[in-house]
């Protein structure tokens, strides 16, 4: 498993989606754009390929309520603000047992 945080700010404006409201942006294990921000292109191209969201990777809020999970479940461009954690489980261990695990502490 790998933990990654992307440690900056989002910028603004753009066609990305850009979750930028931390753990408003996870609900019930899922993530919620609904309240996304849009960030350029050449923002998201700037982030390091290991930190780019994947379908079936893990996101945890990190920061105010923390220890929210919820899994990537969308094949979409998307990054994420410093207040979320990128969990990339390894091929031992299997994603949704992960989510679960971060869930139910």
């Amino acid at each position: 498993m790998i933990l990654k945080i992307l440690n900056r700010a989002l910028l603004k404006g753009g066609r990305i989606w850009g979750l930028g409201g931390g753990y408003s942006n996870i609900k019930e294990g899922r993530l919620d754009f609904g309240k996304t921000k849009f960030v350029p292109e050449s923002y998201y191209q700037s982030i390091q390929e290991h930190r780019i969201p994947r379908k079936g990777d893990i996101l945890y809020s990190v920061v105010g309520s923390y220890g929210i999970p919820a899994m990537v479940d969308v094949d979409k461009k998307f990054c994420f603000q410093r207040h979320i954690a990128l969990l990339k489980p390894s091929k031992y261990i299997h994603n949704k047992y992960l989510l679960l695990i971060r869930m139910n502490p």
